[in-house]
């Protein structure tokens, strides 16, 4: 059955000669990518094609392949495929069809042609995400070694998984080889012609080694298999269910052996249970870990409320007393300080919520450039003294509507990261700002919309990352540094696609770091249109119920009010809330009513109270951020919903436009 690569290309119909050879064991060649020179052919390739190694070694690949078929392995060359089917010559003159993989090693290309099976399907090697080192898994290995064992008397099995790249063997099991060839092929790289098991998952094909001590493939991995006291080797790629390559199984017999159908056919089964047992492991890996993370998220959600309602209390005072004490400098400066203390523990608090997944957006005008030279000054003393700081920015205003905070912990991660790229060295860190236009269909893979975006670069001269940095630099716990906790770029690069950006790097060891990250572009706003109003701004004596379970958040919204010219109602939990609403409801012009109380939470007091009165105004305050909640919250039909601690003045204007909306109309 042929590849759709071949349909429409003209088949000789000469009768094909039979196979000599076993017709479970693929004849295979290999060329490399220059396809000049033939690095390897098996017996049964050398038997079908009635050639020996010296007569591909005398002429091209091109020279062996059907003149019709010659575009397609063309176009593996030119990296257009990495499978196709084309017709191969044999000795006298018929064609037999063969199937082709090429892959690339270190830049290099190699091509694999192996006779045609209807079951034939291409290369679907990935990256795999992997826990090599869990002993569980180990063990789980061990076992299912003994039992391929165990149905082949005499033989040894190994069972070899690749790393995360899928460059080398990281770990696996040979319960019955010696322990030191075991350590010689961990590790061990694996390529196009490097042993069975190396070649195996390489080309995700079967590789059966009769004689290891005249097979090149085994040419330098002679001394291991005299470690083990093997001379022959037949190997199986252990594939996922999608065929994916998860690594190699094999079985090993003292004395060059041909295998039966029975062996292979018995082999290939067992690498499939191999590698359903380690897809099922792996999967329980994950959700461990995903277990993990929501209890962070729980438990970051509870500290979250529990401190903005402290720091409620602390700004709200602090501005109450800002009030009191107005005319007095020092104290108003210290005051003021307490304040914008509340908010950058605010900000932080949000940030461990963004990174266990549980933060929610606060949406506002962020310019750019006014961020950067703010964060520089405030950082200076951070960034090392030899390091020439150099700003880059745009004129033009790039802006982004996103999270204040969030957005700024990006900038300072990526300055204080850059700094210490540079250690002790003379180096410069640059910052740049940028507006561009994508609209290319490029985009669309990496990027959820087209148009004008933001750009900011953040770039240092310091010592750079190598490849394997560079794939783990964003993973979670990942760091490289002695004291890190390895938060800070998985949490930037967690802001960067909630706020519907993308973030890339470019480094290389000795080259220095380039973060770049893109953002929609948002334009910069009137700041007199936003301008807080005037903290008398009011529409005369109006009645606000307060409903909060904690006595000192109570105590600060009702000082606030009064500062409004409010009159204050309150309740202590949802049902005196909802009990003080039916009694009074037709006196309250607004009801700041907190999320979480005990006996009836805001939610439900909301609905209750909209049974009551259709048309309440109802403000929503909360002490968590909760993202997963959001769009519930938006369609309940609140007022507003603010995130504790709030603002005076932002508490305020937040009842004058609710209270006013519902005046007007």
């Amino acid at each position: 059955m042929l590849s759709p690569l071949k349909q429409g290309l003209p088949i000789v119909p000469e009768k094909l000669p039979m196979i000599s050879s076993p017709a479970f064991i693929a004849p295979m060649v290999l060329f490399t990518g220059d396809c000049q020179s033939c690095l390897y052919t098996n017996r049964w390739c050398r038997e079908q094609l009635k050639l020996d190694a010296a007569a591909f070694s005398a002429s091209p690949l091109m020279s062996w392949i059907h003149p019709d078929d010659q575009r397609v392995v063309q176009g593996m060359l030119d990296g257009k495929l990495n499978f196709s089917q084309a017709r191969c010559r044999d000795k006298s003159g018929n064609w037999l069809d063969f199937t082709w993989r090429s892959r690339s090693l270190k830049g290099e290309l190699f091509i694999l042609g192996t006779l045609t099976h209807e079951n034939d399907f291409p290369d679907q090697s990935l990256n795999l995400e992997a826990d090599p080192n869990q002993p569980r898994l180990k063990e789980i290995l061990s076992m299912m070694a003994r039992v391929v064992e165990n149905k082949n008397p005499g033989m040894r099995c190994s069972i070899l998984l690749l790393d995360d790249n899928q460059e080398y063997i990281a770990t696996g099991a040979g319960p019955s080889l010696p322990t030191k060839y075991n350590e010689m092929v961990e590790g061990l790289n694996i390529g196009p012609a490097v042993g069975s098991c190396g070649t195996a998952a390489f080309w995700n094909v079967p590789v059966v080694v009769e004689n290891i001590f005249e097979d090149p493939l085994w040419a330098a991995l002679r001394p291991a298999a005299e470690v083990a006291g093997v001379s022959s080797c037949w190997s199986n790629p252990i594939t996922t269910l999608d065929g994916k390559v998860l690594g190699a199984m094999a079985l090993y017999s003292n004395s060059p052996s041909t295998p039966e159908k029975h062996h292979l056919d018995g082999l290939a089964i067992a690498a499939r249970m191999v590698g359903m047992a380690v897809e099922r492991e792996r999967l329980e890996t994950q959700l461990r870990q995903a277990a993990k993370m929501e209890a962070l998220g729980v438990l970051a959600g509870g500290v979250a409320h529990d401190f903005n309602n402290l720091l409620t209390a602390i700004m709200g005072n602090a501005e109450l007393a800002m009030l009191q004490l107005e005319g007095n400098e020092k104290a108003g400066h210290m005051l003021h300080e307490i304040a914008d203390a509340c908010m950058k523990a605010t900000e932080l608090c949000n940030q461990m919520l963004a990174y266990a997944g549980r933060g929610s957006l606060r949406r506002e005008h962020f310019d750019c450039n006014r961020e950067i030279r703010e964060l520089g000054e405030l950082l200076r003393a951070a960034v090392s003294k030899k390091a020439q700081v150099i700003y880059d920015l745009d004129d033009r205003q790039p802006g982004v509507m996103g999270d204040h905070s969030q957005l700024r912990q990006i900038i300072m991660n990526l300055i204080t990261n850059a700094s210490e790229a540079l250690g002790n060295l003379e180096g410069s860190i640059t910052i740049q700002t940028d507006i561009t236009e994508l609209d290319g269909p490029q985009q669309e893979s990496v990027l959820p919309s087209r148009g004008q975006f933001t750009v900011i670069k953040v770039s240092d001269t310091g010592c750079g990352m190598d490849e394997e940095t560079i794939s783990r630099i964003f993973d979670p716990f990942f760091t490289t540094k002695n004291n890190g906790r390895g938060l800070g770029l998985a949490a930037v690069q967690g802001i960067v696609q909630s706020h519907k950006g993308l973030i890339t790097l470019d480094s290389a060891p000795g080259k220095g770091t380039t973060f770049t990250i893109l953002l929609p572009f948002a334009p910069k706003v009137d700041v007199e249109q936003l301008a807080d109003p005037a903290l008398e701004t009011s529409y005369g004596p109006q009645c606000v119920l307060v409903a909060d379970d904690e006595d000192m958040v109570r105590s600060v919204y009702r000082g606030i009010l009064r500062c409004g010219d409010y009159a204050v109602l309150e309740a202590v939990d949802g049902a005196q809330a909802l009990d003080i609403f039916r009694k009074k409801h037709q006196d309250i012009a607004c009801v700041l009513l907190d999320f979480s109380m005990p006996k009836l939470d805001g939610l439900e007091v909301f609905r209750e109270m909209r049974k009551i009165d259709p048309g309440v105004k109802v403000i929503l305050t909360s002490g968590y951020a909760e993202s997963r909640f959001a769009a519930e919250l938006k369609e309940a039909g609140f007022s507003r919903v603010m995130q504790k601690p709030v603002k005076m003045k932002e508490m305020l204007a937040s009842l004058s436009e609710v209270i006013g909306s519902g005046q007007e109309s």
